[in-house]
């Protein structure tokens, strides 16, 4: 009896050991091709089996997006894609963004629909989400590229870490390429970063090419490409009431209603102008008013190495805020330099100041190691005091230094020293 108690116990462990074996075989089949937090997409591929693996993926990026979480990678092959929405629960963490990109040698297409004037239609949407990598998309059509918010939803979480990177967005019709609008007034955006991007032959409206506005502490937007929109090329905004406190609060409601500590630096910007766009159409002509890198409002940005050409205005640095209106409303801490700034014909090559004698103040910036060439104003003065302009190189143009007729001449108090015209 004994013999066969253990004759049958050898006999068990036999076959469990074959179920084992054969368990995770069958594992290994089901999960081939799907590593974990890996989700693929393919637009071609036999929407009856998907299973988001890289043998069966999803044929939308809005089933793989529904599909994901914390830290999950979704890879998309070539083809082309509807519109998808990202939402908070797609947060990655401090360890694992995630990421939603291009498959390597692959240029999948977001194809948005124009849709009709009172209607918006986003290519890419992001609410609330941090830890979020979007990258090597190309997306076209529509009235929105890439649009980000961050609102009362969200309540007092971090949110952290965007990454906008290799993106391409053109054709838009109707209001921004790229666009992060943080109107949370409880909790700033913070490690923004826009980099390597295509933002062409988009039709703005009143509105700009890149934004970055409301209550942003802490942004990089770098080696883009920005060119022949019809509006501002890439805009640092403030005092918009994007984020501002509600009634309630007891400080002044503007105190993170604006973009703050942030670089700007190696991007190409040209051809942006107003010319054509409805928007600026006054007394039947246009008002030519499109800046290729513009500060409005923002505080404490540095903007540097950078290229801009054929646009109205190179750069500018300003707020278009009525300064009565409160204290906060005037632009400090900005520092532009070593940027190569021609051919902006418009208005100006590079332009500070409030437009007129009711605007904010710029106050306390620094411009240096400029080189504009050609424009013809070089240098345009509005409403500010104390700012520094020096080390410049000033080649050709038919205007240096011109100061605006609106505004009183003390209320342009400003230090030019050692600029070189040639």
């Amino acid at each position: 009896m004994h013999q066969f108690l253990k004759g049958k116990k050898k006999i068990f462990i036999i076959i469990f050991v074959l179920c084992i074996l054969l368990g995770v075989g069958y594992v290994k089949e089901e999960t081939k091709g799907k590593a974990p937090g890996t989700i693929y997409v393919l637009a071609s591929a036999d929407a009856s089996k998907e299973n988001g693996s890289k043998k069966y993926p999803y044929t939308t990026i809005q089933e793989a997006v529904d599909h994901a979480t914390k830290g999950t990678q979704i890879i998309i092959g070539k083809g082309e894609y509807a519109p998808f929405y990202i939402p908070e629960k797609c947060s990655g963490t401090a360890k694992g963004m995630t990421t939603i990109k291009a498959l390597k040698g692959t240029h999948p297409i977001i194809k948005v629909p124009t849709g009709s004037a009172s209607k918006e239609t986003i290519g890419i949407e992001i609410e609330n989400a941090s830890n979020i990598c979007i990258s090597g998309l190309t997306i076209s059509g529509g009235s929105q590229g890439i649009y980000y918010e961050s609102n009362s939803k969200a309540k007092s979480k971090k949110l952290n870490r965007l990454i906008i990177r290799n993106c391409q967005v053109k054709n838009i019709n109707g209001v921004h390429g790229i666009a992060i609008w943080a109107t949370n007034d409880k909790v700033p955006v913070t490690g923004l970063v826009i980099e390597n991007c295509k933002v062409h032959h988009c039709l703005c409206g009143d509105s700009e090419s890149v934004v970055v506005n409301g209550n942003i502490d802490g942004f990089v937007i770098r080696g883009n490409t920005i060119h022949d929109n019809n509006n501002i090329g890439i805009d640092m905004a403030g005092f918009w009431g994007v984020a501002r406190h509600k009634k309630s609060y007891k400080g002044n409601p503007y105190d993170v209603d604006y973009v703050r500590n942030g670089k700007c630096y190696n991007n190409k910007v040209y051809h942006i102008s107003s010319y054509g766009n409805s928007a600026y159409l006054e007394d039947g002509e246009y008002v030519l008013c499109a800046g290729g890198i513009y500060v409005d409002g923002g505080q404490n940005i540095e903007i540097y190495n950078n290229e801009v050409f054929g646009c109205d205005i190179g750069i500018e640095v300003a707020t278009e805020q009525k300064e009565k209106e409160n204290a906060l409303f005037q632009v400090t801490g900005i520092k532009v330099h070593d940027n190569s700034i021609r051919e902006c014909k418009g208005f100006a090559g590079l332009a500070f100041g409030g437009y007129d004698a009711s605007r904010g103040y710029t106050i306390g910036c620094h411009f240096y190691r400029n080189t504009l060439m050609n424009n013809p104003v070089q240098i345009a003065v509005q409403r500010s005091k104390n700012n520094r302009i020096y080390e410049n190189t000033i080649i050709g143009g038919e205007t240096m230094v011109e100061y605006s007729e609106e505004i009183p001449k003390s209320e342009m108090k400003n230090y030019f020293f050692k600029n070189k015209v040639k």
